[in-house]
């Protein structure tokens, strides 16, 4: 090589070690006063790292360019420039009509270049035994249909503060988000509802996210060290039995039943809680393993999280296509296969075990009812029927079988009216303030739910 053909390409090359020298340094002494991490709401690290290949897309081509004869590979150095800054203007443009409304698409979240002050705005796997649960503290969350505030008490419930033991006789509730209140006020929650109808109060236990193993580790590890005389078990098939099964996109931390019934062994998705997507930590640090995921669909979050041009594109896709019709989710309440089932009994028997100990029948010291609760599509596809769903002829079996009390509250749902959908908010499939009154209403004129009272009062 010439000397004069060296000095053109050892030139750019100094101006680029240079450059990253000075972003190097510039992240070293925001370090150095962040040692956390974090330069007040910002990533440091993540914001570096990503500002180094921007760098590095910007300046690498033109010194290719310099440093070879060959007319094909100045070529493709000058068209990825280009692109470069093609991607780059139609980002701004992207950026003008998506941010100021111009056009309705999705924001990107930039998640990787935040800070989480909290490690979860709702909930996070923080529980060895059962994975999903919540911090002691107070969240605002709001939508387009919602603006709720939840409260949660010092052991993490979504309840007031409950002294562990007292001569008071107390119901204890377990469920999942229906339950906790997800999307509705403190006042509008079933829990909250019926204690005020009843005096009796009624502890709120339920978490979204869990399935009816979780219910029944809950209630072992936490709510039965509370002094209480009943338990009622919310169960909503529709989403329990994934739940039982880790069925989602994201790596979440689940225990799970292996074997067959009732001779399981209790285990849990992955050794090592520390994995899960939703472990504090690695919501901090935008760390996702997502192992359900394939390299495109990886791809295809990152851009949604980070760009405004890919969520305009997908807006403009998305209003081009004609509309699909929408067919009806099957209903777990009809399709429930042998293995689901002997999973769901189980847990509820663990529950009953923990509760009863070996006493069973009529003599029972704690009395157990369990509520089956319908989504929206269980009340379209029980319209479809003559007759009950199967699943509601096994639990209303079982718990006769068991001694137990049964609500079914996808028939007394689907007795009130052939129009269900006042009872669910219009831009999330949970109940309505309509709905939490409802349910109530069915809770409170159940005549097992109205014996059980009575023996507490």
């Amino acid at each position: 090589m010439n000397p004069v053909k060296q000095h053109a390409i050892i030139k750019p090359l100094k101006f680029l070690l240079l450059v990253f020298g000075i972003i190097y340094g510039l992240e070293f002494l925001l370090l150095m006063k962040a040692p956390n991490g974090y330069w007040g709401e910002f990533n440091v690290k993540n914001i570096f790292s990503v500002f180094r290949y921007f760098i590095g897309f910007f300046l690498i081509p033109p010194i290719i360019f310099k440093a070879t004869n060959n007319k094909i590979i100045k070529s493709l150095s000058i068209l990825v420039l280009m692109i470069f800054f093609l991607l780059l203007v139609l980002e701004l443009f992207s950026f003008i009509l998506v941010y100021f409304n111009i056009i309705d698409a999705q924001k990107p979240s930039y998640r990787i270049f935040k800070k989480i002050s909290k490690p979860a705005p709702f909930y996070a796997d923080i529980n060895k035994e059962w994975g999903i649960w919540r911090y002691s503290d107070s969240t605002t969350h709001t939508s387009s249909c919602y603006h709720v505030k939840y409260t949660r008490n010092s052991v993490g419930a979504a309840d007031i503060e409950r002294p562990k033991q007292t001569t008071q006789k107390r119901v204890i509730f377990l469920g999942d988000s229906f339950i906790d209140g997800y999307t509705t006020t403190v006042d509008n929650r079933i829990s909250n509802r019926a204690e005020k109808a009843t005096g009796v109060p009624h502890l709120n236990f339920g978490c979204g996210s869990m399935g009816t193993i979780q219910y029944s580790l809950v209630y072992k590890h936490l709510a039965k060290t509370f002094s209480h005389e009943a338990v009622v078990v919310f169960t909503l098939p529709g989403n329990d039995f994934e739940d039982n099964e880790d069925i989602g996109e994201m790596l979440f931390y689940r225990p799970l039943l292996v074997g067959k019934y009732p001779n399981y062994t209790l285990t849990h998705n992955f050794g090592d809680i520390t994995k899960s997507d939703a472990f504090p930590y690695n919501q901090m640090n935008g760390i996702l393993h997502e192992p359900k995921l394939t390299t495109g669909q990886r791809i295809k979050a990152r851009l949604v999280e980070h760009t405004f041009l890919f969520n305009l594109i997908e807006k403009i896709i998305s209003t081009l296509k004609p509309p699909v019709k929408a067919t009806l989710r099957a209903s777990y309440f009809n399709t429930v296969n042998t293995e689901q089932w002997e999973r769901m009994k189980y847990s509820f028997e663990e529950i009953d075990k923990d509760a009863n100990g070996s006493v069973q029948g009529a003599n029972k010291y704690r009395k157990i009812i369990i509520v089956a609760l319908p989504a929206l599509h269980d009340l379209q596809n029980r319209a479809m029927r003559k007759s009950p769903m199967v699943l509601s002829n096994k639990l209303k079996n079982l718990c006769d079988e068991k001694g137990w009390g049964y609500i079914d509250m996808l028939e007394y749902f689907y007795a009130q009216s052939n129009s269900w959908k006042h009872l669910y908010l219009s831009c999330d499939p949970h109940w309505s303030a309509t709905g939490h009154q409802l349910a109530t209403k069915g809770l409170l004129e159940n005549k097992q739910y109205q014996d059980m009272i009575k023996t507490l009062k």
